[in-house]
């Protein structure tokens, strides 16, 4: 299963984040802010 996928939004970043349950939903969600604030090809 994936853990978040980017989806358009005309203004933001839009994404949408995928658990098993709602714990690691959150997890995947954090996962994708991260990739926005921080370059992690690079970390």
């Amino acid at each position: 299963m994936k853990r978040f996928e980017w989806v358009e939004h005309p203004s933001d970043i839009g994404f949408r984040a995928y658990g098993k349950d709602l714990a690691e939903a959150f997890e995947n969600a954090a996962l994708a802010l991260f990739e926005v604030m921080v370059d992690t090809s690079k970390v």
